[in-house]
């Protein structure tokens, strides 16, 4: 008798429950992801506010100061033969390894200053402050940007007053302004305060601080004003292409047009590791006569030091910065990390400064050749 076989399916019957426990498994998973997303939204705008609390420190300012803030905390001031003598401090900041750019300030003054010696109290975790006048137009716009506090910018409210950039002299060096002359503050003019750290694997949390020391006296009337002269700071630098490796000499030059009748009194410059030495024209009647106004050293003397020379409506600044790059294996380019980029800057301190009034303007140049 043979055997009769059948296929047989054999299946689980769906009575709807499955595919029910399916869509609220799902609608669960969905839930679990935004409430997720929402707390890590709720973290970074935490950590977002506390970095935003840190790097917003300022001066430490005391309400008996002469400078108007909503700041509060220390100040120390005494008077030195009828001027005053103001100490600005900051509080240690705790800051991670890297660059840092911190802003103190705006400060409006009470009356109107005229500064006569400016000193920045610094340790080896910074790399430069700037001291800046602002106009009342661009109080409260900060630009976050390392090339932020070029000086006399058309149109940027904002002009430098004072610069102090990482030399390799300890210490640090004293401005003193020429007799009969000052830095006008007040007038509707804020003080503000740009500071870059570069912080590394030394810096502790008390060598993250700097001061401000200024020796001013109150500007009263008219009369004083119109005999006091009013300094400025001209600032030549900018971006250059980038500096091939293995060069002993590589140049970059900058060339300024003058706009302005000044005469400068004072210049300072700025490079970083490999620069050499920087050589400052001055080119009159489109090359007719050429003089060489500075030629200096930059590693050992980074710091103000006195000038005396013309320029003229028209004249022609020609910058010319020299590197050696010869232990490089590696192109150079702009910025302010000191180790591997580079920079060509110079400060001219000069007088008449009027307000909204531009010295000249800059720009790099292909050629160092005059024109």
């Amino acid at each position: 008798m043979s055997a009769k076989y059948e296929r047989v399916s054999i299946g689980v019957k769906d009575d709807g429950n499955e595919s029910a426990r399916a869509e609220v498994n799902g609608k669960k998973r969905i839930r679990f992801c935004i409430i997720l997303w929402l707390i890590v939204i709720a973290l970074l705008i935490v950590f977002a506010h506390m970095l935003n609390k840190m790097y917003s420190k300022s001066f430490n300012i005391k309400s008996s100061s002469p400078l108007r803030s909503k700041n509060t905390g220390l100040i120390k001031q005494s008077v030195l033969n009828e001027s005053t003598y103001l100490i600005l401090e900051t509080s240690p900041i705790n800051l991670r390894p890297g660059a840092h750019i911190l802003y103190f300030g705006p400060w409006e003054l009470e009356e109107t200053w005229s500064i006569h010696a400016l000193e920045a109290v610094v340790t080896s975790c910074v790399h430069h402050l700037f001291v800046e006048r602002q106009h009342p137009e661009s109080v409260g716009s900060f630009d976050a940007s390392w090339k932020a506090s070029a000086a006399a910018i058309p149109g940027s409210g904002k002009d430098l007053i004072f610069a102090w950039s990482k030399d390799s002299q300890p210490g640090n060096q004293l401005f003193r302004t020429p007799n009969g002359t000052g830095f006008t503050l007040g007038d509707q003019r804020y003080l503000r305060v740009e500071v870059h750290f570069q912080i590394n694997r030394v810096c502790s949390d008390s060598m993250q601080q700097v001061g401000l020391h200024l020796l001013y006296s109150s500007i009263q009337d008219t009369n004083s004003k119109s005999v006091m002269k009013n300094l400025g700071i001209a600032e030549v630098a900018g971006f250059f292409p980038a500096l091939p490796p293995r060069v002993k000499d590589a140049t970059v030059c900058f060339r300024c047009q003058v706009e302005h009748d000044i005469e400068v009194v004072g210049f300072r410059n700025h490079g970083h590791s490999i620069a050499t030495r920087y050589e400052t024209f001055v080119v009159r009647n489109s090359s007719k006569l050429k003089q060489q106004v500075v030629n200096s050293p930059v590693q050992h003397r980074q710091f103000f030091q006195e000038a005396s020379f013309s320029l003229s409506t028209s004249d022609v600044i020609l910058l010319k910065c020299h590197y050696d790059t010869t232990k490089r294996r590696f192109s150079t380019v702009t910025g302010p990390e000191p180790k591997r980029q580079e920079m060509c800057n110079q400060y001219l301190v000069f007088y008449p400064d009027a307000v909204g009034q531009n010295w000249g303007t800059c720009s790099y140049s292909k050629t160092c050749k005059v024109k």
